[in-house]
């Protein structure tokens, strides 16, 4: 298991370049997605909110909800 923690940990300390690797740009897909999910404010039940905020929302609810039923059932 150390061997695997070791190679990821060099993998990340050493970029390793490949020919015949073709790149893809993405210059403004982004910067409209992050306005997408962080910047754009929506109207949710009478708050202001943005598709983040309702996204983490959601995941903190779905994890109590799971929570509070792991905790019943044991």
């Amino acid at each position: 298991m150390a061997v695997l923690y070791l190679a990821c940990m060099l993998r990340l300390l050493v970029p390793v370049e490949v020919n015949g690797v073709a790149y893809v740009k993405l210059r403004g897909a982004f910067s409209s997605i992050y306005e997408l999910v962080g910047l754009k404010k929506r109207e949710v039940f009478g708050l202001e909110c943005t598709v983040l905020q309702m996204l983490i929302a959601v995941w903190i609810a779905g994890s109590l909800i799971k929570g509070i039923h792991w905790g019943i059932c044991y």
